[in-house]
């Protein structure tokens, strides 16, 4: 598995390995597999990936933090393996859901910690206005005393 950036059947098996290590570790410690799998490195040029069961393997095993490769993945499927463009077509659209609600919930977020922010603003207002008004309490009565 060593050189499955090369070999096919090095790439077989890291899709076997991710497999093993999402049902013992969870869906973050196989992404590593399946990412060295395709043969996509970080720097320099690459041919698109051709292997169709190596590319399923990958977008069943993404958890949301890669989406867009997922994304991506399904849209080289749907070139790669037409007959089924229908179920690759629905996974896309099951992540566009999925991003949708994760961005309304980041919006709700953002308007609940704007609110809070504001309502502190309100409030170290209030308690330096209210520190104003005792010394100026503070600085009368010495004058009138």
């Amino acid at each position: 598995m060593k050189l499955s950036d090369r070999d096919p059947l090095c790439q077989r098996l890291s899709a076997v390995a991710a497999f093993c290590d999402f049902w013992l570790m969870g869906a973050g410690w196989a992404w590593g597999w399946l990412d060295k799998a395709t043969y996509e490195p970080v720097y320099g040029t690459y041919e698109k990936p051709a292997d169709a069961a190596l590319l399923r393997a990958r977008a069943a095993l993404t958890d949301f933090t890669k989406r867009h490769r997922a994304k991506k993945d399904l849209n080289r499927l749907m070139e790669l393996d037409p007959a089924n463009r229908t179920v690759y077509q629905a996974e896309v659209q099951r992540w566009k859901r999925e991003e949708g609600l994760w961005s309304a919930r980041q919006n709700q977020n953002f308007s609940d910690w704007a609110q809070q922010v504001k309502e502190r603003k309100r409030q170290e207002k209030e308690r330096e206005e209210r520190r104003l008004q005792l010394i100026l309490e503070k600085r009368r009565k010495k004058k009138q005393g």
